[in-house]
Protein backbone atom coordinates (compact mmCIF):
# COMPACT_ATOMS: atom_id res chain seq x y z
CA UNK A 1 0.00 0.00 0.00
CA UNK A 2 1.33 3.44 -0.75
CA UNK A 3 -0.61 5.73 0.75
CA UNK A 4 2.24 7.81 2.94
CA UNK A 5 4.02 8.43 -0.67
CA UNK A 6 1.57 8.06 -3.43
CA UNK A 7 3.68 10.38 -5.67
CA UNK A 8 6.97 7.97 -5.73
CA UNK A 9 4.83 4.70 -5.88
CA UNK A 10 2.21 5.32 -7.91
CA UNK A 11 2.11 3.39 -11.65
CA UNK A 12 -0.31 5.16 -14.32
CA UNK A 13 -0.70 2.85 -17.09
CA UNK A 14 -1.07 3.35 -20.86
CA UNK A 15 0.40 6.84 -21.02
CA UNK A 16 -0.42 7.98 -23.37
CA UNK A 17 -4.47 7.16 -23.02
CA UNK A 18 -7.21 6.90 -25.15
CA UNK A 19 -10.05 6.22 -22.45
CA UNK A 20 -9.16 4.52 -19.66
CA UNK A 21 -5.92 5.32 -16.78
CA UNK A 22 -5.20 1.98 -14.91
CA UNK A 23 -3.68 3.28 -11.76
CA UNK A 24 -1.31 0.56 -9.26
CA UNK A 25 -0.25 1.42 -5.98
CA UNK A 26 -2.33 4.54 -5.47
CA UNK A 27 -3.19 4.34 -2.49
CA UNK A 28 -7.23 3.27 -0.79
CA UNK A 29 -8.45 6.13 0.24
CA UNK A 30 -6.32 8.68 -1.23
CA UNK A 31 -7.62 12.01 -2.98
CA UNK A 32 -7.01 11.83 -7.09
CA UNK A 33 -7.10 14.85 -9.20
CA UNK A 34 -6.68 15.22 -13.02
CA UNK A 35 -5.68 18.82 -13.47
CA UNK A 36 -5.10 20.92 -16.70
CA UNK A 37 -1.76 22.53 -17.09
CA UNK A 38 -3.46 25.90 -15.91
CA UNK A 39 -4.81 24.51 -12.26
CA UNK A 40 -8.31 23.94 -12.97
CA UNK A 41 -9.26 20.59 -11.91
CA UNK A 42 -11.61 18.06 -14.19
CA UNK A 43 -11.55 15.26 -12.08
CA UNK A 44 -11.84 14.61 -8.67
CA UNK A 45 -11.96 11.27 -6.86
CA UNK A 46 -11.32 8.85 -3.69
CA UNK A 47 -9.57 5.55 -4.55
CA UNK A 48 -11.69 3.30 -3.62
CA UNK A 49 -8.49 0.34 -3.76
CA UNK A 50 -4.68 -0.06 -4.88
CA UNK A 51 -5.43 -0.78 -7.92
CA UNK A 52 -8.14 1.61 -9.79
CA UNK A 53 -9.26 1.95 -13.68
CA UNK A 54 -10.56 5.85 -14.09
CA UNK A 55 -13.08 6.50 -17.03
CA UNK A 56 -11.35 9.80 -18.82
CA UNK A 57 -13.39 9.07 -22.39
CA UNK A 58 -15.18 12.58 -21.54
CA UNK A 59 -11.48 14.31 -21.35
CA UNK A 60 -10.28 16.44 -24.79
CA UNK A 61 -7.16 15.17 -26.17
CA UNK A 62 -4.42 16.85 -24.49
CA UNK A 63 -1.68 16.82 -21.67
CA UNK A 64 -2.68 17.16 -18.15
CA UNK A 65 -1.82 16.60 -14.62
CA UNK A 66 -2.41 13.36 -12.03
CA UNK A 67 -2.18 14.65 -8.72
CA UNK A 68 -3.17 12.50 -5.86
CA UNK A 69 -2.72 14.19 -2.10
CA UNK A 70 -2.45 17.38 -4.16
CA UNK A 71 1.12 16.31 -5.26
CA UNK A 72 1.94 15.92 -8.59
CA UNK A 73 2.48 12.77 -9.85
CA UNK A 74 3.23 12.74 -13.33
CA UNK A 75 1.50 14.30 -16.45
CA UNK A 76 -0.51 12.19 -18.85
CA UNK A 77 -1.26 12.36 -22.10
CA UNK A 78 -4.93 11.85 -23.52
CA UNK A 79 -5.35 11.04 -27.25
Amino acid sequence: MAAGRPEQNTQVSPNPFTRTLNLKNAGKGNRLQIITLGGQVLKEAVIPADSYQLDCSDLSRGLYLLRINGKTVQKIIKR
